[in-house]
């Protein structure tokens, strides 16, 4: 990925909502959302739903042709994320996929909230938009 972020916005939102997980996210066009890990949030960012790679991806409320795309960036409880760790290793039906069990489990089961880049992005003055690119394979 390359992007510039300051890390401090997200920590403190992370500290302040109290959140087992807080997951760096950005805002994608729904049909170009396919590809990532999408997240369908309320109205104050708490994520109520986790889906990978969706066909479908859930818009965002009040702007439906958008979609938040995970950023692969987290900020964990770490005595949760260990105590999630240690149910999925002796999960039978878990592919041991971290968008596709331990995400969508702690959504499930803890508190998850959306922090959305726009938030801590570092740009320059002539930057209008959060600038984040995935050149993964």
């Amino acid at each position: 990925h390359i992007y510039k972020m300051d890390y401090e916005f997200m920590l403190q939102q992370h500290v302040d909502s109290g959140a087992d997980v807080t997951i760096g996210c950005m805002e994608v066009p729904r049909l170009e959302a396919t590809g990532f890990g999408v997240m369908h949030v309320d109205d104050k960012d708490n994520i109520v739903a986790f889906v990978e790679k969706p066909a479908d991806p859930p818009g965002i409320p009040g702007n439906e042709s958008m979609a938040l795309a995970s950023m692969g960036i987290y900020v964990f409880h770490t005595k949760f994320l260990m105590d999630c760790l240690r149910r999925d290793a002796v999960d039978p039906n878990s592919s041991r996929d971290f968008g596709k069990d331990i995400i969508p489990y702690i959504v499930e089961n803890g508190k998850a909230v959306a922090h959305r880049f726009a938030s801590s992005c570092v740009r320059s003055d002539f930057e209008k938009t959060p600038y984040w690119r995935d050149v993964g394979t």
